[in-house]
Order: C-alpha cells, then sequence, then structure tokens
C-alpha cells in the first residue's frame, strides 16, 4: 500500500460504510428526536441549548455561572439553529467527527514518515477503539469528547501542514485551541502538549539524542509555543470574567467540591486546589488521574 492507495481505501470504502450505518441507525430522527436520559450530561446540555435559541439566553446560556463544558452547548444550539428540532443532525455529526478524525490521523502519521501500511492499521485501530467497548454506546449521545477529540487531531494536523510564521495560520490554530477548552476545559495541559509536541516534532531533521533535539527544537519554536500556552490560558480567563460578569463568582470552586473535601469555609478557597486538580487531571483528589489521561499524554 502506498498513501494514495491508504487515502483511496479509507475515503472509497471505510468512511462511506460507517457513515452509512449512522444514516440508517438515525434515521427516523429526520422529523423528530430522541429523548435524552434524565439527570445526564447530554441532557444538561440540550436545556441550556434551548435556554439560548428559544430564550435568547446567549449571554447566560442556561446558568449564572458555568463550571462544566461551556462551549458544546452554544455547538447544539447552532445545530438547532440550523436544522430545527430534528435530531437527525446532531446524531449523524458526531461519527462523521470520529471517522473524520481518524482519517487526519493517517495523514499526521504520514507526515512523520511512518509507512503507509501502518499508518492505515493504526488508524484502524483507534476506529476499533470508538467503536469497541463502552465508547460505542456514547456516539451520538451528545458529549463533548468527540468534539474534542476532532479539534485536537484537526490542530496537530494543520500545525504540521501550515507556516506558523503566517500570522493567520498562526491565528486559526489558537482558535482552534480555544474552542477545544471551551468544549473540554480538563482537556487544557493536552491540548497544550499535542500543539507542543507537533510542534517540536515538525521540522525534526537531524540525529540529535532524544533530550537534545527537545531542547533544541523548543528553543526554536519558544516564542509560538509560549504564545500558545498563554492564549489556552485566556481562554479559561474569558470563561471565568464571564462567570463574574453573569453570576457574580468567577467559578473557580465547584460548590460540589464542598461536600467531597468536608470543606465547610464560606469562602471555599480551599477548594481551589481540589478544582484546579480536577481541571487538569479530570480526577478528583486524592484519586490519581484517569488512565485515558495518561493515555492521551502518551498519545
Amino acid at each position: 500500500l502506498n498513501s494514495l492507495n491508504v487515502n483511496f481505501l479509507y475515503l472509497i470504502l471505510i468512511f462511506p460504510l460507517l457513515c452509512l450505518f449512522y444514516i440508517l441507525k438515525f434515521y427516523s430522527e429526520l422529523e423528530a428526536v430522541s429523548w435524552w436520559d434524565y439527570g445526564d450530561d447530554w441532557t444538561a446540555f440540550q436545556t441550556f441549548a434551548r435556554a439560548i435559541v428559544v430564550d435568547n439566553e446567549w449571554l447566560n446560556a442556561g446558568e449564572g455561572i458555568i463550571y462544566f463544558r461551556p462551549g458544546i452547548r452554544y455547538v447544539f444550539a447552532i445545530i438547532h439553529i440550523l436544522y430545527g428540532f430534528s435530531g437527525f443532525a446532531q446524531k449523524i455529526i458526531e461519527p462523521i467527527l470520529i471517522f473524520s478524525g481518524c482519517y487526519l490521523f493517517i495523514f499526521i502519521l504520514l507526515k512523520f514518515k511512518i509507512h503507509p501500511f501502518i499508518s492505515f492499521l493504526s488508524s484502524t485501530l483507534l476506529i476499533s477503539i470508538f467503536l469497541g467497548e463502552n465508547y460505542r454506546w456514547n456516539i451520538s449521545r451528545g458529549i463533548t469528547e468527540y468534539y474534542s477529540f476532532f479539534l485536537i487531531i484537526l490542530n496537530c494536523f494543520l500545525i504540521l501542514k501550515l507556516d506558523l510564521k503566517k500570522n493567520i495560520n498562526f491565528i486559526i490554530i489558537a482558535i482552534f485551541g480555544i474552542l477545544n477548552v471551551w468544549l473540554r476545559e480538563d482537556h487544557i495541559i493536552l491540548i497544550f502538549f499535542s500543539y507542543y509536541l507537533s510542534m517540536i516534532n515538525k521540522n525534526y531533521n537531524d540525529n540529535l539524542s532524544f533530550f537534545s533535539s527537545i531542547i533544541k527544537y523548543t528553543l526554536n519554536n519558544f516564542i509560538y509555543i509560549f504564545l500558545f500556552g498563554f492564549i489556552l490560558s485566556l481562554g479559561l480567563f474569558i470563561l471565568w470574567i464571564r462567570n463574574y460578569y453573569v453570576g457574580g463568582n468567577l467559578g473557580l470552586d465547584h460548590p460540589s467540591l464542598s461536600s467531597i473535601t468536608n470543606n465547610t469555609n464560606s469562602d471555599h478557597k480551599v477548594d481551589y486546589f481540589f478544582n484546579f486538580y480536577m481541571l487538569f487531571t479530570a480526577s478528583i483528589w486524592p484519586n490519581l488521574p484517569r488512565i485515558t489521561t495518561f493515555l492521551l499524554f502518551g498519545t
């Protein structure tokens, strides 16, 4: 297999067949919408999206202080504005994002001169992870993981493809980074390191040792790496300022953490540590970071 055959095989055979399966699965929702489970994340996101569209709460977005996944409610709101009450568009977008991300993954591997056959097998393995185990039950349920996955893969692809010395290219990647933070705020470290590793490996062309090459290419691209990290932090800062303006609180201390940490202080200052730990590890102190966090960093 060469790179052309790999692209042809994926686009002509695998991608259409997988998308066709989900089209047939959700065909009945062209003029209807299925009910989401009461109390789950995806139900809350739909409720917030309705507040945006029906009640015109574009700034309030259903709640004064946003602690959790601020961006996805706007994604669903826009989908309903474009496609109305029908649930088909939202249900089909998620598998398309997954399979498109897996396709871009092939390009990323080819960029690093991985053999086309290995690249194809790696992408197939990635698809099998999404379609196997418990992941398959959550596809098209309305959670943020798949939107975030696609933006991370897209950002890595654009970093390798575009000349970041052109301001417009860097701005595009920075915007995608902020959108990703708003989709999954606990992925901010992952988003930064995906950018960082893609950047330092983009122009790798020497035989330096592992640590020497990291130091060299980090210094060569330091200004772009620093700016991207600053912009991601700015994305969180904008959310906190919005919380203070709308709800009168920065939203740094999630109220549910008080019962977990047994903190009864009225100022909740102690909760800041626990909230930031949860933000950066997707786990609650003193539990170790989730195994998926390690896998994502390893990837």
